[in-house]
This record gives structure tokens, C-alpha cells and sequence, in this order.
């Protein structure tokens, strides 16, 4: 989740993991934990979270400055910030968010 739905330009965007059910989650090493994309899919930024499983209840926080991978800003629009993990049967959970990016 996100601390809201509306940026403007340049602001930081802060991305709120949750584990909100009763599994450890996993991150695999193999696919990124935070991926964010235009709406036609093309992925602009992936990172990988600070932590590699996730307790039940608990939480990860990484701030996002609106800036792609190949350091660039995004320009105005809709974005989708979406992020996978894995249970310990490792069944993939995968959860997403749509923010618009204002000028």
C-alpha cells in the first residue's frame, strides 16, 4: 500500500509492504521484490526490499523518489506499484496499487 494515491512531481512515494496473514512470506532472490510500471506494462523501476521474509504482522517501508531505473524522472501519469512474494509452500502472492504521478 501507499501513503496516499495523488503525487506531485518529485515527491516521495512511500510503499508499505504488510504481511497481513498468518505465513511467513518470502522474497526470492531470482525476481524483484518492488517492481513499478506505466500502465502498458513496461517495469521503469525494481528494487529489491531490505528484508528477505516477512513475519506475520510485520512490515517493510521503502520510499520511492520518482525516479527510474536508469535515473531519470517519470514523467506525469499512472503508475502501478506492485510487489510479489512467496509463501513458505511457495505459492506466489503477488499485490499491486494504482498512483497517479501529478505535473
Amino acid at each position: 500500500m501507499t501513503d496516499k494515491q495523488n503525487y506531485l512531481a518529485g515527491q516521495s512515494v512511500q510503499i508499505r509492504i504488510i504481511n497481513s496473514g498468518t505465513q511467513v512470506l518470502m522474497f526470492s532472490d531470482k525476481t524483484p521484490k518492488l517492481q513499478i510500471r506505466a500502465l502498458d506494462g513496461t517495469t521503469i523501476f525494481s528494487s529489491n526490499t531490505q528484508n528477505s521474509t516477512l513475519d506475520p504482522k510485520q512490515e517493510s517501508v521503502f520510499v520511492w523518489n520518482q525516479t527510474k531505473n536508469d535515473g531519470t524522472t517519470v514523467i506525469g501519469g499512472r503508475y502501478v506499484v506492485e510487489s510479489s512474494t512467496f509463501t513458505e509452500n511457495e505459492q506466489k502472492i503477488t499485490d499491486s496499487v494504482t498512483i497517479n504521478v501529478l505535473k
